[in-house]
């Protein structure tokens, strides 16, 4: 009985241990996959803001500018490189008399933004 009380109190002891250990670990790896999460998340967001440019009304256009052009001013360009680009294609697409407003206004809207800082 004496022996089985020592096994049972080293294996807490143990169990203790490996969790105090492998604690930090699994909130580290916790933390990495928020971080993802939130990245995954910030590009299905930046895409569809620009894929709503092209709103045929002006004061949704503007409001959806406005945001391209403030997530820009923290993510652009390290984080959002193809911004300018994907703004550029809208820009030469004639077809889309929208698009091209609302990549013109983003792009205003942006290097005021730029020159703010």
């Amino acid at each position: 009985m004496m022996v089985l009380n020592i096994l049972l109190f080293q294996m807490r002891k143990m169990s203790l241990f490996y969790i105090q250990l492998l604690f930090p670990l699994f909130h580290l790896m916790h933390r990495i996959f928020l971080i993802i999460t939130c990245f995954h998340y910030q590009a299905i967001i930046r895409g569809l803001l620009l894929l709503s440019l092209d709103d045929p009304h002006r004061k949704i256009c503007t409001g959806i500018s406005m945001a391209v052009a403030s997530v820009a001013s923290h993510d652009w360009p390290d984080e959002w490189p193809e911004l300018l680009p994907i703004l550029m294609k809208l820009i030469n697409d004639q077809s889309n008399a929208n698009a091209v407003n609302g990549s013109l206004r983003c792009l205003a809207l942006l290097s005021a933004d730029l020159d703010d800082n």
